[in-house]
């Protein structure tokens, strides 16, 4: 587990090596780019963490702050809050479903159950989960955005392949490399029906593995792709689930009774990489790699674990290995819908934007209509009426939230 949220930071921070004062980009001029402006802001020491946010109609917010282990609800002023549970005690993970649109489903890991918390910020009806392994799921967290549609039915983002762990002990082979699936399922879960079906296909980040003897210890090396061609994904209320393709940057709609579209490819910014482009982007990331796991084997004290971790090596993939353009889609932004049923995607050149993370605005018709450029260290976490946005400020000590307006 150490190792998977070792590689998702890793992989997340990779495209930051593609900014150099050298790196240009022709933007979409047609496409209109606005900003957002802050109108309302919680005390700055309210919370130590965002972990998931749920908005409700009235303009409340209901946080999980796994770090303080609290779940709190937010007046319209963001000013004050009440603390609903202790999420330690509780045994709740912090992840938060939209569950109908005043409602959401708590994901409490520990008691295996989704726990209701109705628009009177009360919690009520306990649901239990068709697997319960697949609960590690529910809480986003690399996996998108997961949801109820307006039916009570469940989706997310199933398992690929076998658990993404390391373990030395399970390395029967003692010189050999493997790669894991690059797909995954999209999941429908009727909980009332307890059936389970698949909607669609995403590609995910391969991983792959090699294992061998060396002077007599078996060392395991975890291979590292900077930027993997993906997908994501994102659930419409009415069951739809509309999937960005990364390679050519276009959507695929799957409706409720099994049918696909697929849309036209949209206006992207296609940054091409050089081979000295890749060489230092594969440069670069090692060093972090380096820097990173020394740091987190230095902080291991049990013994047992040290002994591990000192057998796992990271390593990133060669140049080679690298597309000749920057992907479409970003590593780790999950897609969200707004109340006007448009995409908010994260396309991978954002990062070309150093003063805050720019999103394309998909209509149901597969277009990029706009930009909206989030003002720099804010983190979309939910939407409000029409143009209102809710945002998290992490930074070392406390994150602060902040309600906005999309400027036209």
């Amino acid at each position: 587990m150490v190792v998977r949220r070792i590689l998702a930071a890793l992989a997340a921070a990779a495209g930051s090596a593609l900014l150099t004062p050298g790196s240009t980009v022709e933007l979409q001029a047609a496409i209109p780019l606005y900003g957002v402006q802050v109108v309302a802001s919680s005390e700055s020491t309210a919370l130590r963490t965002v972990y998931a946010m749920h908005a409700r109609r009235d303009g409340r917010v209901l946080v999980t702050d796994t770090a303080a282990n609290a779940i709190l609800l937010f007046d319209a002023s963001l000013k004050t809050f009440t603390t609903l549970g202790d999420t330690g005690s509780a045994g709740h993970a912090g992840g938060l479903l939209p569950f109908g649109r005043d409602s959401a489903a708590l994901v409490d890991r520990v008691a295996r159950a989704l726990v209701i918390v109705g628009p009177d910020g009360r919690f009520g009806r306990v649901i239990a989960p068709l697997r319960p392994a697949d609960m590690q799921f529910y809480s986003g967290a690399g996996n998108g955005a997961p949801g109820f549609d307006s039916s009570g039915r469940l989706f997310y983002r199933g398992a690929v392949g076998p658990p993404n762990t390391i373990q030395l002990d399970n390395v029967a082979a003692r010189d050999t490399t493997v790669t894991l699936p690059d797909s995954a399922p999209i999941l429908r879960a009727d909980l009332e029906k307890r059936r389970l079906d698949t909607v669609a296909m995403v590609r995910v980040p391969s991983d792959r593995r090699r294992a061998r003897s060396e002077s007599g210890q078996l060392r395991l090396t975890s291979f590292l792709n900077p930027l993997p061609v993906i997908d994501e994904w994102a659930l419409y209320p009415d069951g739809t689930v509309a999937v960005a393709r990364g390679r050519d940057y276009h959507i695929d709609w799957f409706s409720p009774d099994g049918k696909k579209v697929s849309s036209p490819p949209m206006a992207f910014d296609w940054l091409r990489l050089t081979d000295g482009d890749k060489k230092r982007i594969v440069d670069s990331v090692q060093r972090m790699v380096d820097s990173v796991w020394g740091q987190t084997v230095s902080r291991v004290t049990s013994a047992a674990r040290a002994r591990t971790l000192a057998g796992l090596r990271l390593q990133v993939v060669s140049a080679s290995d690298l597309p000749d353009y920057v992907p479409a889609v970003k590593p780790g932004s999950p897609i969200r819908v707004d109340p006007r049923g448009r995409l908010w995607i994260v396309p991978a050149t954002s990062l070309l934007h150093p003063d805050g993370t720019v999103f394309d605005i998909v209509s149901r018709e597969g277009r990029v209509v706009e930009r909206v450029q989030l003002p720099a260290g804010r983190v979309l976490n939910a939407f409000g009426g029409g143009d209102t946005l809710f945002l998290s400020v992490p930074s070392p000590r406390f994150t602060r939230i902040e309600k906005a307006v999309v400027t036209r």
